[in-house]
Order: structure tokens, then C-alpha cells, then sequence
């Protein structure tokens, strides 16, 4: 194995595994920490070892090309908000407050409400902070050692790295041939947003409106994703890229990882993987008895032992959360009684998919059969999960089709551009070049938006803090101009000392139990 291929995964696994680490050893008992983290180091130096017979040789990529995609990558992240050096979007209303928590309180994050609390849902709990921060981890501690404003330029300078790690997974599936052209059709990748809105709201963007909102689910543009949910976005594209680059092996610690960062992602990079490892065994003529044979001697290994032992405390962590956001069938929620009504909620669910990632679909078609016939399999499995996946509506906005679609939709821009360069390469027929250029160029109208929206104009970037403290929000229902209260309480784990996670394995309440 190359040493910078080594150097890399060793990154990676540093990148991933620290926070969960911080994690460990900030909410958990140290009878729990301990063990927990020694097997997660052996579990992950044992899966680092075996990768060294796997990987194939990689070319180089010159000075030039590199310096493009590493400031490329910068700019994107600089003008993403994260940190508070440029534009925010809404999310961050919730970010902010959340890692100023993390930074300001004691760990685990406990907070207290008394029985006349104005927030009707907060009042007379005992409640922990819950949601999927481990993102937050490693800048947090930072934070609490340096202060905030270190604290946020270590947020920008993790969510960097993350991406460039992601970048380098990303272009060693090219080899790293047109780096930067692969790096800049990551950066802005999107739908249609544009024609979704023409075609079902009859209108192009109003201004300060939201592009994307122009259906009842909806697919989310990379950029969209890093400049709100990006705390899911940064290691749902990582993990993926890197798993994407060793076959072998079920993958079960990475995949795992993703996990601690981002439930939706992982389940929607979880059926990808085992389902195309399934299909993959058995088109191979793979005996049912072989496969199982074979799964079970990789249940039998000490990485994948640390990733099984990895899950149950977050598992633990996320069921104690307190939510009430919605979660239906997408039937139950959209269809009625009028059949005229249903008939056009079917067909714009339809429209809305082509816009979004089916004429990509076509466009692999027809752009490269080698392509197609080569990853037929991972063509037709990614093309059914992003058909299915809003099925499942979550969320005010189906946060599932949003989140869980991230990894599909990575593996559908891979496959997209490289059927762009081998028409490219072949020059077989000039004008599909022309009319997926500007299939792209109508999808960048969604970057283009948010990257503008972005950058602050003669005056100080807008900071998004309607919230403050989840302590103590701030917001009311006669000051909440921004829409946030309804979303406030799914941060929180009310009566904490009522589950199983926190009854035994996290650190105790700092305050007494009523």
C-alpha cells in the first residue's frame, strides 16, 4: 500500500473516530469509556492492516490541479456559513445555539426547566441536550479551552479537512484524472430546482425564497446540504467516497461511524452497500450457504466487533431523544379522499424525481453504455432507492429525503461524470456533450443562488442566533420571526434519567431528579 494511501486512511480514521472518542469520555461512565475506546482503537488499527493488500496503485496529481481543487474547497466552505464568516441560512439557528452549549456547558449537557417556563414543551422537565452533534466534538473541546471565536475557526478549519479528505476519496475512484473538474461537479451538484419550480408553482424564484421547497419532498443540493445540515453532509460524503473505494470487504466499522454522525445518511448508505454486496454475491453465483459462511466470518472480525459495540450507545443515545417530529408513509400523509387531487400528487412525485435525478439517470444512458453496462447494478439499485426513499416522509420538510438521499445521490453524481469524461474522452457525439452541459448549467442556478446569498455585501455576515441557548431559548412565540420555536424541542431528552442510556451509561445529572 502506497504510504499516502496509508497516511490517508490513518487520517481518516483520525478524523471519524476522534469526536466519537470525545464522546465517549465526555457523556459516558469511564466503565463504559474505557473498554468502549480500546476496542475502538484495535478494531480500527486491525481494519487499517487489512486494507493493504486491496488498494491498487494511484497516479499523481500536479501541483496545479491540486492547489485548484484545495482553493475551490476552501471558498466553498468558507461561504457556507459554518463559523459565522459568511452568510448563514436557517439551520444555523439551531447549529449555533447547539455548539455554544457544547462549548459553554459541563458534558454531558443537562438542563433544567421550571413549571411556569414559557415554552410550553420545556416546561416542569429535567432535560438533556440529544441530537446528532458528534460533528461539533473535537472544535467544541477547542472551544472550551480557546474561547468561542477559536472555537468557530476550528469548526471551519474540521468541516475543510472533511471535505478534502472527501475530495481525495472522491477523485481516486478517477484516478485522479480531471480533478478539478471532478471537484467542481461535486461542489455544484443539484437538480432542477429551477424547472420544478416553473413547472409545478408556475413561477421562477421570488427573492429570499427557497429554491428547493417546490414539492412536498424534495432532494437537496450539495451546497444546500454544506451550508445547512452540515454536520450529516460532511461525513456522509466521506464516509461514502471511502467505502466506495474498497470492495471487498462489507465495510461494517466505516459505515458504522457514519452512524454516530448521521442517522439518515447511514441507513441510506447501509441499503446501498449491503444490498449491491448481496446482489453482488449472488449474480456471482454465490450459494446461500457461501454467503452466509462468508458474512459470518466477517461478523467475526475485531472491526467489525468495535463497529456492533460502536452502535449501541448511540443507538442508546438517539432512543432517548424527545421528538414530536411527524413520520408517515407518504400515501398517508398526501393522498385523500379526491381522486383528481391524488392523480396530480402522483404524477408531480414523478416530476419531481425526473427533476431531480432521473434525467441524470437518462443521461448515463446515453452519454456512455460502457458506463451503464459496467455499473448496471449500481445504476438500477441507486435509481430504485431514490424512487423509494421519500416514501418514508419525516419531518415538517421529509427530512429522510433530504438526508437519507445524500449517499445515493453522490454515487449518481460519480457515475454522471464519468460518463461525461468517457464521452468526452471517445468524442463519439459532440452534441449530448452539449446538451449535458446545459442540463449542469440549469442545475448550478441552486448553487449559484445560495453561493451569492452568501457572501456579505458592505456589511457584517449574518449570524443566525434567534435561539441563543438551548438553556434557555430566547425565542417566543411574539419575537419568533424566523419560524424556529416548532423546532426547538428536538434538541432535547426530556426526563433523561428515564432511559436506558442515561440511567446507565452516561455520566449523572449534575442537577437533582425531582
Amino acid at each position: 500500500m502506497r504510504k499516502a494511501d496509508l497516511l490517508m486512511g490513518y487520517a481518516t480514521f483520525l478524523y471519524v473516530g476522534l469526536p466519537v472518542l470525545i464522546f465517549f469520555w465526555g457523556w459516558l461512565r469511564i466503565g463504559f469509556a474505557l473498554p468502549l475506546s480500546a476496542l475502538l482503537i484495535w478494531g480500527s488499527s486491525r481494519y487499517l492492516a487489512g486494507l493493504t493488500s486491496e488498494v491498487r496503485p494511484i497516479k499523481s496529481i500536479n501541483s496545479k490541479t491540486l492547489l485548484l481543487v484545495v482553493g475551490l474547497a476552501f471558498g466553498w466552505v468558507f461561504l457556507s456559513g459554518i463559523g459565522g464568516f459568511s452568510n448563514q441560512d436557517w439551520d444555523h439557528h439551531f447549529r449555533n445555539a447547539l455548539f455554544r452549549d457544547l462549548i459553554t456547558e459541563p458534558w454531558p449537557v443537562y438542563y433544567t426547566f421550571p413549571a411556569n417556563y414559557p415554552i410550553e414543551a420545556l416546561a416542569n422537565h429535567h432535560s438533556s441536550l440529544n441530537y446528532y452533534f458528534t460533528f461539533w466534538l473535537l472544535p467544541a473541546w477547542a472551544g472550551k479551552l480557546f474561547g468561542q471565536e477559536l472555537g468557530n475557526v476550528c469548526l471551519l478549519g474540521w468541516s475543510y479537512f472533511g471535505i478534502l479528505l472527501g475530495l481525495y476519496y472522491l477523485n481516486r475512484l478517477f484516478d485522479f484524472k480531471y480533478a478539478g473538474f471532478v471537484s467542481l461537479l461535486f461542489i455544484l451538484w443539484s437538480g432542477l430546482d429551477i424547472l420544478g419550480k416553473l413547472i409545478l408553482q408556475k413561477h421562477l424564484v421570488y427573492p429570499g425564497e427557497q429554491i428547493e421547497l417546490y414539492y412536498h419532498y424534495f432532494f437537496t443540493a450539495f451546497t444546500t446540504d454544506l451550508y445547512n445540515p452540515f454536520n450529516q453532509a460532511v461525513p456522509a460524503w466521506l464516509v461514502t467516497a471511502w467505502v466506495l473505494n474498497y470492495h471487498r470487504k462489507l465495510n461494517f466499522l466505516p459505515i458504522t461511524f457514519l452512524f454516530t454522525y448521521a442517522p439518515f445518511p447511514f441507513i441510506g448508505l447501509a441499503l446501498f452497500y449491503y444490498i449491491n454486496y448481496a446482489l453482488e454475491k449472488f449474480t456471482s453465483g454465490t450459494t446461500v450457504k457461501n454467503f452466509l459462511l462468508d458474512l459470518l466470518s466477517e461478523l467475526n472480525r475485531i472491526d467489525t466487533i468495535a463497529a456492533l459495540f460502536l452502535a449501541v450507545p448511540y443507538l442508546l443515545f438517539y432512543q432517548a431523544h424527545t421528538s414530536d417530529v411527524p413520520s408517515s408513509l407518504f400515501w398517508t400523509r398526501y393522498l385523500d379522499a379526491d381522486l383528481v387531487q391524488n392523480l396530480k400528487t402522483i404524477v408531480s412525485y414523478f416530476i419531481t424525481f425526473f427533476l431531480e435525478a432521473g434525467v441524470y439517470f437518462g443521461l448515463i444512458f446515453l452519454l456512455s453504455k460502457n458506463v451503464y453496462q459496467t455499473y448496471k447494478r449500481q445504476f438500477w439499485l441507486c435509481f430504485g432507492l431514490l424512487l423509494l426513499i421519500p416514501l418514508w416522509a419525516v419531518g415538517e420538510y421529509n427530512d429522510f429525503a433530504s438526508r437519507g438521499s445524500i449517499p445515493a445521490l453522490m454515487i449518481l453524481c460519480i457515475l454522471t461524470i464519468k460518463s461525461i469524461i468517457d464521452q468526452y474522452t471517445s468524442q463519439r457525439n459532440r452534441s449530448l456533450l452539449f446538451f449535458s452541459a446545459t442540463i449542469l448549467l440549469l442545475s448550478w442556478i441552486t448553487p449559484a443562488i445560495l453561493i451569492k446569498r452568501s457572501i456579505p455585501i458592505n456589511s457584517p455576515p449574518i449570524f443566525r442566533d434567534a435561539i441563543g441557548s438551548f438553556a434557555d431559548p430566547k425565542v417566543r412565540k411574539q419575537n419568533d420571526t424566523e419560524g424556529v420555536l416548532r423546532s426547538v424541542v428536538n434538541f432535547y431528552a426530556h426526563e433523561p434519567q428515564q432511559h436506558v442510556f442515561y440511567k446507565y451509561l452516561a455520566k449523572p445529572l449534575i442537577h437533582p431528579v425531582r
